[in-house]
Parts: structure tokens; C-alpha cells; sequence
């Protein structure tokens, strides 16, 4: 193949240039031919490398179960915990109207049963929101 002239570029006699570009696999195992060329060095060694990427697999689904376990037991102890402090609250409440206090009650007692109502109400609005969008 002869050399093509750009009439832009000047052109040295005698010199050619030669380039490449090798991509390199990427994700839990290699290539074809490089896992091929590891059984060829030590012939156990595709073997090796699957269990390997498999034992990785399996590890990185077990942190993800528990990751799941654990954060589910967050929320349900976030909301037993806002429970018991609502009902602490509106015995609060209760208590506080029972003895004469009824602006301190109001104000203790307003918050603790509005804050669940409008939690449930903009809850169902943004999942209601989000089946229309769908």
C-alpha cells in the first residue's frame, strides 16, 4: 500500500508510523483469549478465576441482603419510635387539658396528630402523582 500524501501535512522520507489501540475487558472476568492464555501458564487457572468471581458474587448478594435487613429495621424502629412519642405526646396533652393548661395542650397536641395525618395525606397524593405519570 503506498503512502497518501496530505497536501497540508509535510511528508518525511523513509519514515513510517505505526499505531494501535488494544481495548481492555472489562468486568468480573476477562477476556476470551487472556483467559484462555491463564489455562495455557497454569491449567488450573480458569477454573480459579471463575470460582473466584463467583465467591465475589455471592459476597457483594450477601452485604446486599443485609444492607436491605438492616434498613428495613431502621424504618419500622423510626416508626415505632414516632409512634411512641405521638402517644407520649397526646398524653401529654391530656394530661396538661386535665389540669387547667388547655393552650399548652393544644399546642402539644395539635402537631402530634397532624404531623401523621399530613404524612399519610401527601403520601398517597405523591403515589397517586406517580401512577398518573406512569
Amino acid at each position: 500500500m503506498e503512502p497518501v500524501d496530505s497536501p497540508d501535512e509535510p511528508t518525511l522520507p523513509g519514515i513510517l508510523s505505526e499505531s494501535y489501540q488494544r481495548s481492555f475487558h472489562s468486568g468480573p472476568l476477562p477476556s476470551v483469549d487472556e483467559f484462555r492464555a491463564y489455562g495455557e501458564v497454569v491449567s488450573d487457572a480458569p477454573e480459579r478465576i471463575l470460582r473466584m468471581a463467583e465467591r465475589d458474587q455471592e459476597a457483594k448478594h450477601r452485604i446486599i441482603e443485609k444492607q436491605i435487613i438492616q434498613n428495613s429495621r431502621a424504618v419500622s424502629q423510626g416508626q415505632w419510635m414516632g409512634f411512641t412519642a405521638m402517644i407520649v405526646a397526646l398524653g401529654g396533652a391530656i394530661y396538661l387539658a386535665s389540669t387547667g393548661h388547655s393552650a399548652v395542650a393544644a399546642l402539644l397536641a395539635g402537631p402530634s396528630v397532624l404531623v401523621p395525618i399530613m404524612r399519610f395525606y401527601f403520601h398517597g397524593k405523591h403515589e397517586a402523582d406517580q401512577d398518573r405519570a406512569a
